[in-house]
């Protein structure tokens, strides 16, 4: 991605931008590399099924990333999620940024809705 070969330092990533999607049954990211478990939604991008959110809370898959699994991830796409269902209900959520400060620093998340033409 462009922002991160911005961001880089000397050539080295510094931050990994993820484009994802998230609704309220789960936490879907994309990814250039195949696997068993991925969805393949356009040449070489597949559908990552990160989490899923059953009985209230984030459930992880076999195959959840080790970093997403970790407490400021988990609190992250709690909040995200809290403002994605108070914004589905009508109510004024805080922003992204806000729920992103969870995150610790080199690691960073982009969450957007998207629609596949």
């Amino acid at each position: 991605m462009a922002l991160e070969a911005e961001l880089s330092e000397e050539g080295r990533r510094t931050v990994n931008l993820d484009p994802g999607y998230l609704s309220e049954a789960n936490v879907i990211i994309a990814t250039a590399k195949n696997h068993y478990h991925r969805v393949p939604l356009a040449e070489g991008v597949y559908a990552h099924m990160e989490y899923v959110l059953k009985d209230g809370r984030i459930q992880f898959l076999p195959w959840t990333y080790p970093d997403f699994q970790s407490a400021p991830y988990l609190e992250f796409f709690n909040d995200l999620r809290e403002r994605f269902r108070s914004e589905r209900r009508g109510e004024k959520a805080g922003s992204v940024a806000d729920a992103a400060r969870a995150v610790p620093s080199g690691s960073w998340l982009y969450m957007e809705e998207f629609t596949l033409a």
